[in-house]
Protein backbone atom coordinates (compact mmCIF):
# COMPACT_ATOMS: atom_id res chain seq x y z
CA UNK A 1 0.00 0.00 0.00
CA UNK A 2 1.36 3.40 -1.05
CA UNK A 3 0.60 6.48 1.04
CA UNK A 4 -0.10 9.67 -0.87
CA UNK A 5 2.11 12.51 0.50
CA UNK A 6 -0.50 15.16 -0.37
CA UNK A 7 -3.13 13.27 1.63
CA UNK A 8 -0.67 12.87 4.50
CA UNK A 9 0.00 16.61 4.39
CA UNK A 10 -3.74 17.29 4.68
CA UNK A 11 -4.07 14.83 7.60
CA UNK A 12 -1.11 16.52 9.26
CA UNK A 13 -2.86 19.87 8.86
CA UNK A 14 -5.97 18.47 10.56
CA UNK A 15 -3.88 17.07 13.43
CA UNK A 16 -2.19 20.45 13.88
CA UNK A 17 -5.61 22.16 13.86
CA UNK A 18 -6.76 19.77 16.61
CA UNK A 19 -3.58 20.53 18.49
CA UNK A 20 -4.31 24.25 18.13
CA UNK A 21 -7.75 23.79 19.72
CA UNK A 22 -6.27 21.76 22.59
CA UNK A 23 -3.64 24.43 23.28
CA UNK A 24 -6.24 27.22 23.18
CA UNK A 25 -8.36 25.34 25.75
CA UNK A 26 -5.26 24.76 27.85
CA UNK A 27 -4.48 28.49 27.69
CA UNK A 28 -8.01 29.36 28.81
CA UNK A 29 -7.65 26.99 31.76
CA UNK A 30 -4.16 28.29 32.60
CA UNK A 31 -4.19 31.99 31.65
CA UNK A 32 -0.95 32.81 33.45
CA UNK A 33 1.10 29.92 32.13
CA UNK A 34 4.17 31.20 30.21
CA UNK A 35 4.94 29.81 26.75
CA UNK A 36 1.43 28.68 25.82
CA UNK A 37 0.82 31.78 23.68
CA UNK A 38 3.89 31.05 21.53
CA UNK A 39 2.89 27.40 21.19
CA UNK A 40 -0.58 28.42 20.02
CA UNK A 41 1.03 30.58 17.34
CA UNK A 42 3.32 27.69 16.35
CA UNK A 43 0.43 25.21 16.08
CA UNK A 44 -1.63 27.66 14.00
CA UNK A 45 1.21 28.34 11.57
CA UNK A 46 2.00 24.60 11.33
CA UNK A 47 -1.66 23.86 10.45
CA UNK A 48 -1.67 26.55 7.76
CA UNK A 49 1.71 25.44 6.41
CA UNK A 50 0.70 21.79 5.95
CA UNK A 51 -2.59 22.91 4.42
CA UNK A 52 -0.56 24.93 1.89
CA UNK A 53 1.56 21.89 1.12
CA UNK A 54 -1.51 19.68 0.67
CA UNK A 55 -3.03 22.23 -1.75
CA UNK A 56 0.19 22.60 -3.74
CA UNK A 57 -1.06 20.52 -6.72
CA UNK A 58 -3.95 22.96 -7.20
CA UNK A 59 -1.98 26.17 -6.58
CA UNK A 60 0.03 28.05 -9.22
CA UNK A 61 3.58 26.71 -9.51
CA UNK A 62 5.07 30.01 -8.40
CA UNK A 63 8.27 30.69 -6.44
CA UNK A 64 6.25 32.94 -4.19
CA UNK A 65 4.01 30.04 -3.15
CA UNK A 66 7.08 27.98 -2.27
CA UNK A 67 8.62 30.94 -0.42
CA UNK A 68 5.48 31.40 1.67
CA UNK A 69 5.52 27.73 2.75
CA UNK A 70 9.24 27.97 3.58
CA UNK A 71 8.77 31.08 5.71
CA UNK A 72 5.71 29.56 7.44
CA UNK A 73 7.58 26.43 8.48
CA UNK A 74 10.49 28.55 9.78
CA UNK A 75 8.18 30.85 11.75
CA UNK A 76 6.33 27.87 13.26
CA UNK A 77 9.45 26.16 14.61
CA UNK A 78 10.87 29.47 15.88
CA UNK A 79 7.62 30.10 17.77
CA UNK A 80 7.86 26.63 19.30
CA UNK A 81 11.39 27.43 20.50
CA UNK A 82 10.23 30.77 21.94
CA UNK A 83 7.47 28.96 23.86
CA UNK A 84 9.95 26.47 25.30
CA UNK A 85 12.21 29.33 26.46
CA UNK A 86 9.28 31.22 27.99
CA UNK A 87 7.99 28.10 29.75
CA UNK A 88 11.38 27.78 31.44
CA UNK A 89 11.21 31.45 32.54
CA UNK A 90 14.25 32.40 30.45
CA UNK A 91 14.93 35.24 28.01
CA UNK A 92 14.72 34.59 24.25
CA UNK A 93 18.09 35.73 22.83
CA UNK A 94 19.04 33.34 19.97
CA UNK A 95 21.35 35.78 18.15
CA UNK A 96 23.53 33.17 16.46
CA UNK A 97 20.56 30.99 15.55
CA UNK A 98 18.80 33.94 13.93
CA UNK A 99 21.94 34.80 11.98
CA UNK A 100 22.22 31.20 10.75
CA UNK A 101 18.52 31.21 9.81
CA UNK A 102 18.93 34.39 7.79
CA UNK A 103 21.95 32.94 5.97
CA UNK A 104 20.22 29.65 5.15
CA UNK A 105 17.09 31.48 4.02
CA UNK A 106 19.22 33.62 1.70
CA UNK A 107 20.62 30.42 0.14
CA UNK A 108 17.06 29.12 -0.25
CA UNK A 109 16.03 32.30 -2.05
CA UNK A 110 18.95 31.94 -4.44
CA UNK A 111 17.99 28.39 -5.39
CA UNK A 112 14.36 29.44 -5.64
CA UNK A 113 14.53 32.61 -7.76
CA UNK A 114 17.93 32.35 -9.49
CA UNK A 115 18.76 28.64 -9.85
CA UNK A 116 15.59 26.58 -9.41
CA UNK A 117 16.91 23.39 -7.76
CA UNK A 118 14.82 21.56 -5.14
CA UNK A 119 17.60 19.65 -3.37
CA UNK A 120 19.51 22.59 -1.85
CA UNK A 121 16.24 24.27 -0.87
CA UNK A 122 15.16 21.13 0.98
CA UNK A 123 18.54 20.89 2.70
CA UNK A 124 18.52 24.53 3.82
CA UNK A 125 14.90 24.39 5.00
CA UNK A 126 15.55 21.16 6.91
CA UNK A 127 18.68 22.64 8.48
CA UNK A 128 16.73 25.65 9.75
CA UNK A 129 13.94 23.51 11.24
CA UNK A 130 16.40 21.05 12.77
CA UNK A 131 18.39 23.91 14.31
CA UNK A 132 15.37 25.37 16.10
CA UNK A 133 14.09 21.94 17.15
CA UNK A 134 17.48 21.15 18.69
CA UNK A 135 17.58 24.52 20.46
CA UNK A 136 14.07 23.97 21.86
CA UNK A 137 15.05 20.46 22.99
CA UNK A 138 18.09 21.89 24.76
CA UNK A 139 15.92 24.38 26.65
CA UNK A 140 13.53 21.67 27.79
CA UNK A 141 16.23 19.14 28.66
CA UNK A 142 17.94 21.75 30.89
CA UNK A 143 15.06 21.45 33.34
CA UNK A 144 16.38 20.54 36.81
CA UNK A 145 13.24 20.70 38.93
CA UNK A 146 12.35 17.09 39.89
CA UNK A 147 8.64 17.89 39.64
CA UNK A 148 8.99 18.83 35.93
CA UNK A 149 11.68 16.41 34.74
CA UNK A 150 9.35 13.79 33.24
CA UNK A 151 7.26 16.12 31.08
CA UNK A 152 10.15 18.40 30.06
CA UNK A 153 12.39 15.51 29.06
CA UNK A 154 9.60 13.79 27.15
CA UNK A 155 8.80 16.93 25.12
CA UNK A 156 12.50 17.74 24.66
CA UNK A 157 13.21 14.23 23.39
CA UNK A 158 10.26 14.48 20.96
CA UNK A 159 11.64 17.79 19.65
CA UNK A 160 15.07 16.18 19.24
CA UNK A 161 13.54 13.32 17.23
CA UNK A 162 11.69 15.79 14.99
CA UNK A 163 14.91 17.66 14.34
CA UNK A 164 16.61 14.42 13.32
CA UNK A 165 13.61 13.63 11.08
CA UNK A 166 14.20 16.86 9.13
CA UNK A 167 17.84 15.91 8.61
CA UNK A 168 16.95 12.37 7.46
CA UNK A 169 14.39 13.77 5.01
CA UNK A 170 16.90 16.25 3.62
CA UNK A 171 19.53 13.57 3.14
CA UNK A 172 17.00 11.31 1.41
CA UNK A 173 15.86 14.02 -1.00
CA UNK A 174 19.28 15.36 -2.01
CA UNK A 175 18.97 13.60 -5.33
CA UNK A 176 15.54 15.05 -6.09
CA UNK A 177 16.00 18.05 -8.38
CA UNK A 178 12.54 18.79 -9.69
CA UNK A 179 9.69 20.67 -7.96
CA UNK A 180 7.30 17.73 -8.24
CA UNK A 181 9.70 15.75 -6.06
CA UNK A 182 8.00 17.14 -2.96
CA UNK A 183 5.11 14.73 -3.56
CA UNK A 184 7.13 11.73 -4.62
CA UNK A 185 5.90 8.55 -3.02
CA UNK A 186 9.39 7.63 -1.97
CA UNK A 187 10.17 7.00 1.70
CA UNK A 188 11.71 10.39 2.77
CA UNK A 189 8.61 12.50 2.05
CA UNK A 190 6.15 9.93 3.41
CA UNK A 191 8.33 9.38 6.47
CA UNK A 192 8.54 13.13 7.13
CA UNK A 193 4.76 13.62 7.06
CA UNK A 194 4.15 10.60 9.32
CA UNK A 195 6.72 11.89 11.80
CA UNK A 196 5.10 15.34 11.68
CA UNK A 197 1.80 13.76 12.75
CA UNK A 198 3.52 11.86 15.56
CA UNK A 199 5.36 15.04 16.59
CA UNK A 200 2.15 17.06 16.84
CA UNK A 201 0.54 14.41 19.05
CA UNK A 202 3.63 14.06 21.25
CA UNK A 203 4.02 17.84 21.56
CA UNK A 204 0.36 18.24 22.61
CA UNK A 205 0.65 15.49 25.19
CA UNK A 206 3.94 16.89 26.51
CA UNK A 207 2.54 20.43 26.75
CA UNK A 208 -0.51 19.25 28.70
CA UNK A 209 1.71 17.17 30.99
CA UNK A 210 4.11 20.09 31.59
CA UNK A 211 1.26 22.46 32.42
CA UNK A 212 -0.31 19.97 34.84
CA UNK A 213 3.00 19.36 36.58
CA UNK A 214 3.69 23.09 36.74
CA UNK A 215 0.28 23.59 38.41
CA UNK A 216 1.00 20.79 40.90
CA UNK A 217 4.40 22.30 41.64
CA UNK A 218 2.89 25.77 42.14
CA UNK A 219 0.25 24.32 44.46
CA UNK A 220 2.90 22.47 46.50
CA UNK A 221 5.09 25.58 46.72
CA UNK A 222 2.10 27.70 47.73
CA UNK A 223 1.17 25.19 50.42
CA UNK A 224 4.75 25.10 51.71
CA UNK A 225 4.91 28.90 51.74
CA UNK A 226 1.63 29.05 53.64
CA UNK A 227 2.93 26.55 56.19
CA UNK A 228 6.13 28.58 56.60
CA UNK A 229 4.11 31.75 57.07
CA UNK A 230 1.86 30.08 59.62
CA UNK A 231 4.86 28.67 61.48
CA UNK A 232 6.51 32.10 61.48
CA UNK A 233 3.31 33.61 62.84
CA UNK A 234 3.08 30.96 65.55
CA UNK A 235 6.74 31.54 66.44
CA UNK A 236 6.12 35.28 66.70
CA UNK A 237 3.06 34.65 68.89
CA UNK A 238 5.09 32.32 71.10
CA UNK A 239 7.82 34.91 71.46
CA UNK A 240 5.26 37.56 72.37
CA UNK A 241 3.64 35.23 74.90
CA UNK A 242 7.03 34.42 76.43
CA UNK A 243 7.77 38.13 76.81
CA UNK A 244 4.35 38.77 78.34
CA UNK A 245 4.71 35.88 80.78
CA UNK A 246 8.22 36.97 81.74
CA UNK A 247 7.31 40.62 82.22
CA UNK A 248 3.96 39.91 83.92
CA UNK A 249 3.61 36.69 85.93
CA UNK A 250 7.36 36.14 86.07
CA UNK A 251 7.94 39.46 87.76
CA UNK A 252 5.00 38.94 90.12
CA UNK A 253 6.13 35.52 91.38
CA UNK A 254 9.70 36.78 91.70
CA UNK A 255 8.51 39.67 93.84
CA UNK A 256 6.46 37.30 96.02
CA UNK A 257 9.52 35.14 96.68
CA UNK A 258 11.61 38.17 97.56
CA UNK A 259 9.00 39.76 99.86
CA UNK A 260 8.18 36.48 101.60
CA UNK A 261 11.87 35.98 102.33
CA UNK A 262 12.20 39.48 103.80
CA UNK A 263 9.13 39.16 106.08
CA UNK A 264 9.99 35.62 107.20
CA UNK A 265 13.38 36.76 108.48
CA UNK A 266 11.74 39.28 110.83
CA UNK A 267 8.33 37.74 111.70
CA UNK A 268 6.87 35.35 114.29
CA UNK A 269 7.20 31.56 114.04
CA UNK A 270 3.64 31.23 112.66
CA UNK A 271 4.27 33.98 110.14
CA UNK A 272 7.58 32.42 109.25
CA UNK A 273 5.92 29.09 108.51
CA UNK A 274 3.13 30.66 106.49
CA UNK A 275 5.52 32.85 104.56
CA UNK A 276 7.80 29.90 103.95
CA UNK A 277 4.84 28.15 102.39
CA UNK A 278 4.09 31.23 100.27
CA UNK A 279 7.73 31.39 99.25
CA UNK A 280 7.70 27.74 98.21
CA UNK A 281 4.49 28.09 96.21
CA UNK A 282 5.79 31.20 94.47
CA UNK A 283 9.08 29.44 93.68
CA UNK A 284 7.19 26.42 92.37
CA UNK A 285 5.04 28.65 90.20
CA UNK A 286 8.17 30.34 88.95
CA UNK A 287 9.67 26.98 87.99
CA UNK A 288 6.53 25.95 86.11
CA UNK A 289 6.38 29.33 84.44
CA UNK A 290 10.03 29.08 83.38
CA UNK A 291 9.44 25.58 82.07
CA UNK A 292 6.40 26.73 80.12
CA UNK A 293 8.31 29.69 78.68
CA UNK A 294 11.15 27.37 77.64
CA UNK A 295 8.63 25.16 75.82
CA UNK A 296 7.10 28.16 74.07
CA UNK A 297 10.51 29.61 73.21
CA UNK A 298 12.31 26.53 71.94
CA UNK A 299 9.30 24.41 70.99
CA UNK A 300 10.36 21.35 73.01
CA UNK A 301 10.95 20.05 76.54
CA UNK A 302 13.64 17.52 77.46
CA UNK A 303 13.10 14.69 79.90
CA UNK A 304 16.26 15.62 81.82
CA UNK A 305 14.93 19.15 82.41
CA UNK A 306 11.53 17.79 83.37
CA UNK A 307 13.07 15.42 85.95
CA UNK A 308 15.22 18.21 87.41
CA UNK A 309 12.27 20.58 87.89
CA UNK A 310 10.04 17.75 89.17
CA UNK A 311 12.57 16.81 91.86
CA UNK A 312 13.00 20.42 92.99
CA UNK A 313 9.23 20.89 93.19
CA UNK A 314 8.77 17.57 95.00
CA UNK A 315 11.37 18.40 97.64
CA UNK A 316 9.69 21.75 98.20
CA UNK A 317 6.30 20.04 98.60
CA UNK A 318 7.74 17.47 101.01
CA UNK A 319 8.41 20.10 103.68
CA UNK A 320 9.99 18.36 106.68
CA UNK A 321 9.72 14.87 105.19
CA UNK A 322 12.90 12.96 104.41
CA UNK A 323 12.48 12.43 100.67
CA UNK A 324 14.32 9.69 98.79
CA UNK A 325 14.50 10.22 95.03
CA UNK A 326 15.51 7.55 92.51
CA UNK A 327 15.42 7.44 88.70
CA UNK A 328 16.19 4.26 86.78
CA UNK A 329 16.03 3.08 83.20
CA UNK A 330 17.16 4.83 80.03
CA UNK A 331 16.05 8.45 80.06
CA UNK A 332 14.89 9.29 76.49
CA UNK A 333 17.10 11.78 74.66
CA UNK A 334 14.43 12.96 72.23
CA UNK A 335 12.16 15.85 73.27
CA UNK A 336 8.86 15.21 75.02
CA UNK A 337 6.15 14.96 72.38
CA UNK A 338 3.46 16.57 74.53
CA UNK A 339 5.07 19.15 76.90
CA UNK A 340 1.70 20.11 78.39
CA UNK A 341 1.08 16.44 79.15
CA UNK A 342 4.43 16.28 80.97
CA UNK A 343 3.49 19.35 83.02
CA UNK A 344 0.14 17.76 83.90
CA UNK A 345 1.86 14.51 84.97
CA UNK A 346 4.29 16.48 87.12
CA UNK A 347 1.40 18.20 88.90
CA UNK A 348 -0.12 14.82 89.66
CA UNK A 349 3.15 13.58 91.20
CA UNK A 350 3.51 16.75 93.29
CA UNK A 351 -0.07 16.34 94.48
CA UNK A 352 0.73 12.81 95.63
CA UNK A 353 3.72 14.11 97.64
CA UNK A 354 1.62 16.93 99.12
CA UNK A 355 -0.98 14.38 100.24
CA UNK A 356 1.76 12.44 102.06
CA UNK A 357 2.82 15.57 103.92
CA UNK A 358 -0.73 16.71 104.75
CA UNK A 359 -2.55 13.47 105.58
CA UNK A 360 -0.26 10.47 106.12
CA UNK A 361 1.60 11.54 109.31
CA UNK A 362 4.72 10.14 107.66
CA UNK A 363 8.38 10.90 108.34
CA UNK A 364 9.81 9.50 105.14
CA UNK A 365 8.70 9.43 101.54
CA UNK A 366 10.16 7.69 98.53
CA UNK A 367 9.76 8.53 94.83
CA UNK A 368 10.85 5.99 92.23
CA UNK A 369 10.71 6.87 88.52
CA UNK A 370 11.41 4.13 86.02
CA UNK A 371 11.67 4.47 82.25
CA UNK A 372 10.49 1.16 80.81
CA UNK A 373 10.12 -0.08 77.21
CA UNK A 374 6.40 0.70 77.22
CA UNK A 375 6.53 4.06 78.98
CA UNK A 376 7.18 5.68 82.33
CA UNK A 377 6.24 4.39 85.79
CA UNK A 378 6.19 6.59 88.89
CA UNK A 379 5.76 5.25 92.45
CA UNK A 380 5.26 7.53 95.48
CA UNK A 381 5.33 5.73 98.85
CA UNK A 382 5.60 6.72 102.54
CA UNK A 383 5.87 5.18 106.01
CA UNK A 384 2.74 6.85 107.43
CA UNK A 385 -0.56 5.38 108.63
CA UNK A 386 -2.13 5.43 105.19
CA UNK A 387 -4.94 7.52 103.75
CA UNK A 388 -8.60 6.70 104.32
CA UNK A 389 -11.00 5.89 101.55
CA UNK A 390 -11.41 9.50 100.59
CA UNK A 391 -7.80 10.54 100.75
CA UNK A 392 -7.39 11.90 104.27
CA UNK A 393 -9.09 13.54 107.20
CA UNK A 394 -10.61 16.19 104.96
CA UNK A 395 -12.90 14.24 102.64
CA UNK A 396 -13.45 17.17 100.31
CA UNK A 397 -9.82 18.13 99.88
CA UNK A 398 -8.49 14.59 99.75
CA UNK A 399 -11.17 13.44 97.33
CA UNK A 400 -10.36 16.23 94.92
CA UNK A 401 -6.63 15.45 95.09
CA UNK A 402 -7.06 11.74 94.34
CA UNK A 403 -9.60 12.43 91.59
CA UNK A 404 -7.24 14.97 90.05
CA UNK A 405 -4.35 12.47 90.00
CA UNK A 406 -6.56 9.77 88.48
CA UNK A 407 -7.85 12.16 85.82
CA UNK A 408 -4.39 13.43 84.85
CA UNK A 409 -3.11 9.89 84.42
CA UNK A 410 -6.15 8.72 82.44
CA UNK A 411 -5.98 11.78 80.17
CA UNK A 412 -2.55 10.56 79.03
CA UNK A 413 -3.85 7.05 78.32
CA UNK A 414 -2.32 5.62 81.52
CA UNK A 415 -3.42 3.88 84.73
CA UNK A 416 -3.36 5.07 88.30
CA UNK A 417 -3.61 3.09 91.52
CA UNK A 418 -3.37 3.60 95.29
CA UNK A 419 -2.64 1.07 98.05
CA UNK A 420 -3.18 1.79 101.75
CA UNK A 421 -1.27 -0.76 103.82
CA UNK A 422 1.80 -0.01 105.92
CA UNK A 423 1.78 3.47 104.52
CA UNK A 424 0.41 4.73 101.21
CA UNK A 425 1.64 3.77 97.77
CA UNK A 426 0.48 5.79 94.74
CA UNK A 427 1.44 4.54 91.27
CA UNK A 428 1.29 6.19 87.86
CA UNK A 429 1.79 4.19 84.65
CA UNK A 430 1.79 6.24 81.46
CA UNK A 431 2.73 5.02 77.95
CA UNK A 432 5.35 6.85 75.89
CA UNK A 433 5.47 8.91 73.81
CA UNK A 434 3.23 11.19 75.84
CA UNK A 435 -0.03 12.13 74.19
CA UNK A 436 -3.43 13.27 75.38
CA UNK A 437 -6.26 10.88 74.48
CA UNK A 438 -9.90 11.78 73.84
CA UNK A 439 -11.18 8.67 75.54
CA UNK A 440 -8.94 6.91 78.10
CA UNK A 441 -8.20 3.51 76.65
CA UNK A 442 -7.44 0.29 78.46
CA UNK A 443 -3.75 -0.21 79.18
CA UNK A 444 -2.19 -3.63 78.49
CA UNK A 445 -1.56 -5.74 81.64
CA UNK A 446 2.20 -5.45 81.34
CA UNK A 447 2.08 -1.72 82.07
CA UNK A 448 -0.13 -1.93 85.14
CA UNK A 449 1.37 0.01 88.07
CA UNK A 450 2.22 -3.26 89.83
CA UNK A 451 4.68 -4.08 87.04
CA UNK A 452 7.25 -1.50 88.19
CA UNK A 453 7.05 -1.90 91.97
Amino acid sequence: MTLDPATLAFVTSLVCATQLIALIVLRRLSPGMPGLGWWIVSAAVHAFNYLEIAARPWLPNSPWTILLATLDSTAAVMAFHAGAVAFQHRLWRPTLAIAATVALTAVTLWFLFVDDVLGPRVVCGAAVRALWHFLAARELLRETNPALLLSARFTGAASMVMGMTNIIRAVGMLSVDRPAGLFDTRTPATFAFLMAIAWSIAWTFGAILMVIQRHLLAAAESHAARLRAEEALRAAERQQLVRDLHDGLGGTTGSLVHLAGLVRDTGSPEATEALGRIEHLAAEGQRELRQLMNVLDSGDLRWADWLYDLERGARGRAGGLALEWRVSGQVPEEPITAPHGALSLARGVREAIANVRRHASATRARVVIRFLPWGIGIRVSDDGHGLDAEGGPSRTDGGRGLASMRFRCAALGGQWSIRRRQGTVVCFAVPLPLAFVDTPSSVPPDIHPKSFR
